[in-house]
């Protein structure tokens, strides 16, 4: 609104990114949005609440808004090399939020190197031992931003199942995506007994195979081609029978059990874990809703939108909030394709621009993020502005 007695712009706008995956954490995003805006509108409220749905940086977004802390824990990468791991202990420590992609992240990979045949989700099983071994009585597996599709064989080998090849030869790699196919069967004996209470935060709605399966919506990202994804969905389908057949549950086809590769499937029908929404679950944390109140406008950012973005992802927990309340959404994209603006739109998104706008390429927008991110802050201001009608 605008006061005409102090001739000042007086607005609440509550910035409320997601990180810019390989270039700028959800917290940065925040302050350099922030930044500026508060040139283009320097009168206004400005709430900075970074955001999170389960993928790369959500143990440390709900460490900080619940006054918890962060462990970080040796365990193997995507492809079997060390790395550190991340679990968030909330509720006194009784509640642990293990970070999938902190252990078994895309980012964690080369560009040039990205082939799920040859990763495997071993750390993340590794961590949840960890949570286990540390005594929590739930944990909170925070699926997204995997760069694996092995439907959870290194989780499920971490935690001490075994898996026989047709001549009963222990495969005993780590579990890469590549193995699925060869498996014939399983001995579950050695698992924890006694688990914690489970939940799969995911930041997907997709089932685990078919044509909005993991393998054909994701693989592409993670370094699939044709032959690959069909590979890979032949070998998860061969592997969910054996999973459905030794633990008499077939989790196939419950909305997000393809999160992370398949990693919410193998959890869900081996150690009976619930589904919940890892944007739900964030947005409930960090108490968005209540900062959202009374809001003139909300401004996310994301590395990349498209289609997905508005199943399962952030931005649709975000637009769930907003909607009902009328409050304008704007978006800032390091980028955005032409084909996904559209469906963007009919959810109500505003986009105010796209990094890679201001640059040449790609690579030069990741380098000069933050830079851009501010810029992107104080174009989006003067957006609201012009939208309010006021000078």
């Amino acid at each position: 609104m605008f006061d005409r007695d102090f001739h000042a712009i007086i607005m609440k706008i509550v910035v409320t990114p997601d990180s810019f995956k390989g270039s700028v954490t959800a917290q940065r995003a925040a302050q350099c949005i922030a930044q500026g805006l508060r040139m283009s509108l320097p009168t206004a409220e400005i709430v900075e609440c970074p955001l999170a749905d389960g993928g790369e940086g959500t143990a440390r977004i709900i460490a900080e808004s619940e006054c918890g802390d962060l462990t970080c824990h040796d365990v193997s990468g995507p492809f079997g090399e060390p790395t550190r791991g991340v679990i968030a202990w909330i509720d006194n420590r009784s509640t642990a939020v293990v970070e999938c992609a902190s252990a078994s992240g895309l980012t964690l990979v080369q560009a040039d190197q990205r082939n799920p045949l040859n990763t495997t989700s071993f750390g993340t099983g590794e961590l949840i031992q960890h949570a286990i071994g540390l005594h929590a009585r739930k944990i909170v597996v925070a699926l997204g931003g995997s760069a694996t599709n092995d439907c959870g064989l290194g989780v499920l080998q971490a935690l001490g199942c075994e898996f026989f090849d047709g001549d009963g030869i222990l495969i005993n790699n780590g579990g890469c995506g590549r193995d699925l196919e060869n498996i014939a069967s399983i001995n579950s004996s050695r698992m924890p007994t006694n688990l914690p209470e489970i939940f799969v935060a995911t930041d997907v709605t997709n089932p685990l195979c078919g044509p909005r399966g993991a393998t054909h919506i994701f693989g592409p990202q993670k370094g699939t081609d044709l032959e690959i994804e069909r590979q890979l969905e032949a070998g998860i389908v061969k592997f969910n029978r054996l999973l459905s057949s030794q633990f008499g549950y077939d989790a196939s086809e419950i909305p997000g059990s393809g999160a992370a590769g398949g990693i919410a499937a193998a959890l869900i029908s081996a150690c009976n874990a619930t589904v919940m929404s890892g944007i739900q679950f964030v947005m409930d944390a960090t108490g968005l809703k209540d900062k959202i109140a009374g809001a003139d406008a909300v401004v996310f950012g994301e590395g990349s939108l498209d289609r997905q973005s508005v199943d399962g992802k952030a931005l649709s927990g975000l637009m769930k909030l907003t909607q009902p309340f009328g409050i304008p959404c704007y978006a800032i994209a390091g980028r955005i394709r032409d084909s996904d603006r559209d469906i963007l739109a009919q959810f109500g998104v505003r986009i105010a621009c796209t990094l890679t706008s201001y640059t040449v390429d790609e690579a030069e927008s990741m380098a000069r993020a933050e830079e851009l991110l501010c810029d992107a802050g104080f174009n989006v201001g003067r957006a609201i502005l012009r939208s309010s009608g006021l000078p």
